[in-house]
């Protein structure tokens, strides 16, 4: 029994991820599917908890704080022209992580 629920929660933890990790990919378009999945990834990380998906919930939410920590300045930056380089690398290292993620994911292995 405790075998079947503990599959259960990979299967649920594996499908959670993969949601969430596309609406990152939506998010490199429009900002607002990042924070409902910043949102919903700090609801569902406790499925996580002790399988291989853990890491990738640690991994969208660190994207998250680093896109909002990064992302909120470079944008105020964008009328000295200096926000747009931040912004263009800050959108390639969202990419990166969240391919990277996706790729590991389906897989079935841990972001790290």
């Amino acid at each position: 029994m405790a075998r079947e629920e503990a599959i259960d929660r990979t299967g649920v933890a594996r499908g959670w991820t993969l949601f969430l990790y596309g609406l990152y990919f939506l998010a490199l378009f429009t900002a607002f599917p990042m924070l409902l999945a910043a949102i919903l990834a700090y609801w569902k990380r406790g499925l996580a908890r002790g399988t291989v998906y853990e890491s990738h919930f640690a991994n969208l939410l660190t994207v998250f704080w680093v896109s909002l920590l990064v992302g909120v300045p470079a944008f105020l930056l964008t009328f000295l022209w200096v926000g747009w380089p931040i912004l263009g690398l800050l959108f390639l290292w969202v990419l990166w992580r969240s391919t990277k993620g996706l790729f590991r994911a389906l897989d079935g292995r841990p972001y790290r």
